[in-house]
């Protein structure tokens, strides 16, 4: 499935690919046809120069915040934390592999992938690998989210750390084993007298380039987003009419006043995880859609218009791995009230003024709060009452019973 119309190789559906550029030269839709300069494209080098950094910074930050306040606070159960985690990793090794490619490739004209051989395979495989490592942790968070929803009570037992942990590492091999081929069957050709990165042709035939351009397109797009959409779609839809059902059962008990309102922690953290993946199918989808749809196309102002419409996409697909930070916050109130409280226990802890007027500070503040807590307590503390009735005569007497010592002595 050549979408280009040309006879170069291109890779397929992941972002990271030599797609209808086969050159350096981003201020040209056709280097070898035309000397036409095209606003299309010229608006594409924008994109990349402006908006790339942009993404790569609010990531990068946003990610390890991520990384950060979950290691720190106990947000959710283990599980969950255990895997948001290992999102913000994957999210943020996307986005160093993937799109800082694209950024240096317009800002200076060079490509890493073209480098070498082994820069070629490695960088290639890294793209593919990261990208499809975050798309299905999100399915993982989605799963565990289910079984949360559905059975509040076995979720504990069910979806341990462990477990969680167990079934990451599953994902992560299998995706490896999946992407494993990128590493043997692509290197350094020359094209048109340039060096790209691309499918190399084996001794027994063009078996593998074939592979590369019509079969794992459709590998690639089901691994990216087909497949975590069909999953998570109705895992989605069945959490949101389980939180609906609980909600409504809630509020009925509780109009009977038979039982105080309560229950808004796991739909916290549900809502939170709802948004997150509704983002991630609003971003990735359409560069899958269009993969699937494009035709080819063979003018230099189709090209030009194709370039643009592939950046937009591609930034899209990258700002959503640099936006998770920012949905957590977003719409989870509890994490963002744990970002905010530990902000301000920063700001306790180096005040403004110095080393020496912080420890004064510090020392001023604890002597207050004793005192404080000093009188507080002599305010509460409870009046001893005395004694009005004579106190009991002793019952036993080195542990013989009265009724028992004459007996005794006789």
């Amino acid at each position: 499935m050549n979408l280009t119309g040309e006879d170069d190789d291109f890779d397929n559906t992941t972002v990271s690919d030599d797609y209808w550029a086969t050159n350096n030269n981003w201020e040209k839709p056709d280097s070898s046809t035309t000397d036409v300069y095209y606003v299309e494209v010229f608006i594409a080098s924008c994109l990349y120069t402006y908006v790339s950094p942009v993404l790569l910074v609010a990531g990068i930050i946003g990610n390890a915040l991520t990384v950060f306040v979950l290691a720190k606070n106990k947000i959710g159960n283990s599980s969950t934390s255990l895997l948001l985690i290992a999102l913000a990793v994957a999210d943020t090794l996307a986005l160093v592999t993937g799109l800082v490619r694209y950024w240096i490739r317009v800002l200076a004209g060079v490509d890493v992938r073209a480098r070498s051989h082994a820069a070629c395979a490695v960088h290639k495989f890294c793209v593919y690998f990261f990208l499809d490592v975050a798309a299905w942790i999100l399915v993982l968070v989605t799963f565990e989210r289910l079984v949360s929803v559905i059975y509040p009570i076995k979720s504990k037992l069910l979806c341990t750390a462990e477990r969680m942990a167990f079934a990451l590492v599953i994902v992560v091999i299998a995706l490896f084993v999946a992407n494993c081929h990128i590493l043997f069957a692509h290197g350094i050709i020359a094209r048109n007298g340039v060096d790209v990165c691309a499918a190399v042709e084996f001794a027994s035939g063009r078996d593998y380039v074939y592979f590369w351009r019509n079969i794992w397109t459709w590998i690639d797009m089901a691994l990216l987003s087909g497949l975590p959409f069909l999953i998570m779609l109705p895992c989605n839809v069945t959490i949101l009419l389980k939180v609906k059902y609980s909600r409504n059962a809630r509020i009925r008990i509780w109009k009977k006043n038979t039982l105080p309102q309560a229950g808004g922690r796991v739909t916290s953290m549900t809502i939170m995880l709802l948004v997150v993946n509704l983002v991630f199918l609003l971003c990735t989808m359409p560069l899958a859609l269009f993969m699937i749809a494009a035709e080819p196309v063979y003018s230099p102002h189709e090209r030009a218009v194709r370039k643009l419409v592939f950046a937009v996409l591609v930034l899209l697909t990258y700002a959503n791995n640099a936006a998770n930070f920012w949905l957590y916050c977003f719409s989870g109130p509890k994490f963002r009230q744990f970002c905010l409280n530990m902000l301000k226990r920063d700001r306790r802890v180096h005040p403004t003024g110095g080393a020496g007027s912080s420890r004064s500070a510090s020392r001023r503040s604890v002597a207050s709060r004793a005192s404080r807590a000093g009188s507080i307590a002599s305010m509460l503390a409870v009046p001893k009452i005395p004694r009005l009735l004579p106190r009991p005569p002793s019952v036993v007497v080195n542990d013989i019973p009265p009724w028992e010592r004459n007996s005794s002595v006789a």
